[in-house]
């Protein structure tokens, strides 16, 4: 293990034991009794708290009765008669559903959010998914960092990135983000001011009436919610593109429901070349282009739709940025749109991305703003004044 990714470790570690401390004592259930339960209980026999835990929960009937971690699995309505006062860590992503459930019961539970949930589930791709190079893990990005040569890296990409933008607020938010890959200190990333909404915030480009919106990246319709609330339903087109079916699926419903008008989705991932190509199709926000999919879709070029004069693009398409702009290379050169593009998917695309937009269009004006309080959603925006 590298040094940067052993930092990480112990800051994944110390960010997790602070957190729930105060809440050990008396009986404790794990709610969730799969990759991040086992995290979980593996962190806690660390910090020396297995003897609290009692008992997995799961929604899962059929883990009724077996054991993990020679920790018994037990279904709710058992636990609630044999543990009235226990306390319940929500050790799943199904947090809403979870805590609603165990509110209705008027059981007390605990999870974490924010940047402390993010590292957890770091911590348990590293332990137990071996990520690979095509994911967004920090785990990979450390490792990355530290063959390019920790000791000359910071000095050099800071340099190439100042040549490419003069706000000082673009500058301290790649800074930071550079020196926790540099270093795996978490420290780094966690002061960095967050704007909001992500691609309509204040301060960066206009939003008229006449904007015709390629929304790569739909997910389940959050940037048109937030499209549609910031013009006010008066804009001129929207085509929105969305690969995987469930997320699509639900898209389709978002746009239904809001009955909005002048939106076509489209069923396709977007790329450098027209075609099919394997897909993640797991219908979370991180659905991706993958060579180990399990589905098969569509993938088309944005220049195909060069007639549609679009004038805002935004990408969030977990990882294929760079090939779905080579694949947009007309529109932006000819049209110059307004364009909002994720960089936090692969190493490099934060230094990458910049440049080859800067190559097409010199006369963009390029700031970069983030959005979360964790290491994702960082974004690039590109205008002209």
């Amino acid at each position: 293990m590298i040094n940067s990714q052993r930092v990480f470790i112990d800051c994944i570690k110390k960010k997790v034991f602070d957190f729930y401390s105060p809440f050990i004592s008396g009986n404790i259930i794990l709610y969730g009794a799969s990759t991040y339960g086992k995290m979980l209980y593996g962190l806690f026999g660390e910090f020396g708290w297995k003897d609290y835990i009692i008992s997995y929960c799961d929604g899962n009937e059929k883990l009724d009765g077996t054991f993990v971690n020679n920790v018994p699995v037990k279904k709710l309505d058992t636990l609630i008669n044999e543990y009235p006062g226990a306390t319940y860590i929500i050790a799943s992503n199904h947090i809403e559903a979870i805590q609603k459930r165990l509110n209705e019961n008027g059981l007390k539970s605990v999870y974490s959010s924010g940047l402390v949930r993010f590292l957890e589930r770091q911590y348990a791709d590293i332990i137990y998914n071996a990520p690979d190079d095509n994911i967004i893990y920090c785990w990979k990005w450390l490792e990355w960092f530290e063959k390019r040569g920790r000791e000359n890296a910071f000095n050099q990409i800071m340099s190439e990135l100042e040549e490419l933008f003069d706000d000082e607020r673009s500058k301290q938010i790649l800074q930071e983000r550079i020196a926790f890959f540099l270093t795996g200190d978490t420290s780094h990333i966690e002061n960095t001011p967050i704007d909001s909404p992500a691609y309509f915030c204040e301060g960066i480009y206009q939003i008229s009436e006449d904007e015709v919106l390629m929304d790569c990246g739909a997910f389940t319709g959050d940037t048109l919610l937030d499209f549609t609330r910031r013009t006010k339903l008066s804009y001129k087109k929207v085509l929105s593109f969305e690969p995987d079916p469930m997320n699509y699926s639900i898209t389709l419903s978002t746009i239904n429901k809001h009955k909005w008008k002048d939106i076509i989705l489209i069923n396709a991932a977007v790329g450098e070349e027209n075609g099919y190509s394997f897909f993640d199709a797991s219908g979370t926000d991180g659905s991706r282009l993958c060579p180990a999919g399990d589905a098969k879709v569509k993938v088309v070029k944005l220049d195909d739709y060069f007639g549609e004069r679009p004038t805002l693009i935004k990408m969030d398409v977990e990882g294929a940025e760079m090939a779905a702009l080579k694949g947009a290379e007309e529109i932006i050169t000819k049209l110059k749109p307004k364009l909002a593009i994720c960089l936090d998917h692969k190493c490099f695309d934060f230094l990458d991305i910049p440049k080859y937009i800067h190559q097409l269009v010199p006369e963009y004006k390029l700031k970069v703003r983030h959005h979360t309080d964790v290491l994702y959603d960082t974004v690039l925006y590109a205008y002209i004044e």
